[in-house]
């Protein structure tokens, strides 16, 4: 009788030692998805951090652009080039952080085009030349600008996501293997 009782005893500690340490598995695990998660988290608010400023300084520009072409200013406003100064600035960190991001690379196209569209405007064009380089020429590379911002903010780099996305799946099998094993 007392051998059986042992032996119960033992298997009931060896069962105990092995859910102590599957639970300490799965604590360990769902650390590491917690911080994983936290990580895509973070780096998609970074991005529609820095999307935001980019639009709020295209829009300065935006404003300076349609004050040059109604009432006949000139484009080296201060809000002109502070929304200048912002976006190149906002660009800059953003390429800091992920220098391989190609939608950052279309961003950076696009505000190429920008640039130069805006710089073929001539002051010496008459109210009815600035409408119709306005309409012509201004609105397609702002709207190209505009959307390549956008995209950069809804859609952050797939290659780190997936690469993400892949780690979540393993911990989320490392986390549950030891309870199914147990």
């Amino acid at each position: 009788m007392n051998t059986i009782r042992r032996k119960i005893s033992i298997g009931f500690l060896a069962v105990s030692v092995v859910l102590v340490c599957a639970m300490a598995i799965n604590i360990f695990e769902l650390k590491r998805l917690g911080s994983d998660a936290d990580q895509i988290i973070d780096e998609g608010a970074l991005h529609t951090e820095y999307a935001t400023k980019m639009l709020n300084a295209l829009q300065k520009q935006n404003r300076a652009i349609l004050k040059m072409t109604i009432i006949g200013a000139t484009t080296d406003s201060t809000e002109y080039e502070d929304g200048v100064i912002e976006f190149n600035a906002t660009i800059a960190k953003a390429l800091e952080k992920s220098p391989n991001n190609g939608a950052l690379k279309r961003i950076q196209n696009a505000n190429k085009n920008y640039t130069s569209t805006i710089a073929q405007h001539s002051e010496e064009m008459t109210l009815e030349e600035n409408k119709a380089w306005f309409m012509n020429t201004y609105i397609e590379s702002y709207y190209a600008l505009d959307g390549a911002i956008k995209n950069y903010m809804i859609a952050p780099p797939k290659s780190s996501v997936a690469e993400h996305v892949s780690s979540l799946e393993d911990d989320i099998y490392k986390t549950v293997t030891p309870s199914v094993l147990t």
